[in-house]
């Protein structure tokens, strides 16, 4: 459908040449089928023991899928293997245990501080409302 500048809408149509070449390749590959599934079922394994290797190559799908597992799906596979080993592994493992490690080592000295005393804990707070009210007045 094409719209004109004038507003007319104009519809094209493909040729009749186009609809009878598509119904005859259509009726031609039913014919075909029927030729050789039907009427000689003998005849596609003969036709396909005649082309020898090149029916193979063409039933294999000329080996794609093997060329790409080997050079595409193993290598990157091999490569997320090895990178999750050292990035999960090494790095990320190692933040993990580093942070426990640091808390682990730290604890003494935060229990001191956290006495459960309330006072100090009032006490901590004006010194730091106090703190902060200081650093607005003079800043």
């Amino acid at each position: 459908v094409v719209e004109l500048v004038t507003g007319e809408v104009h519809v094209e149509h493909a040729p009749l040449e186009t609809y009878g070449v598509a119904i005859t390749l259509a009726v031609g590959g039913l014919a075909l089928a029927w030729f050789l599934y039907v009427a000689n079922p003998d005849l596609p394994g003969r036709i396909a023991s005649a082309l020898g290797g090149f029916y193979a190559l063409v039933r294999d799908k000329y080996r794609i899928d093997e060329l790409y597992d080997r050079v595409i799906y193993r290598p990157v596979l091999a490569m997320a293997d090895a990178a999750a080993w050292v990035i999960d592994g090494k790095v990320i493992e190692g933040i993990v245990n580093g942070v426990g490690t640091f808390v682990y080592s730290t604890s003494g000295s935060w229990r001191r501080v956290q006495t459960g005393n309330v006072q100090h804990y009032a006490l901590s707070f004006l010194v730091g409302a106090l703190a902060l009210v200081a650093y607005y007045l003079v800043g």
